[in-house]
């Protein structure tokens, strides 16, 4: 599943925050996106 956003860094920052293990923020030809898994290791990207 993809979530777009229109502040990346201050959701990851978020998300950290909160414990959870984000991979990224990578630079990509259509913007930045970072990686996250919710605790049943369901795979989701955060792109912006």
């Amino acid at each position: 599943m993809a979530i777009n956003t229109d502040d990346l860094d201050a959701d990851i920052a978020r998300l950290q925050a909160a414990g959870v293990i984000v991979e990224g923020a990578n630079e990509m030809p259509w913007g930045k996106q970072a990686t996250f898994a919710d605790p049943d290791g369901n795979g989701y990207v955060l792109q912006g």
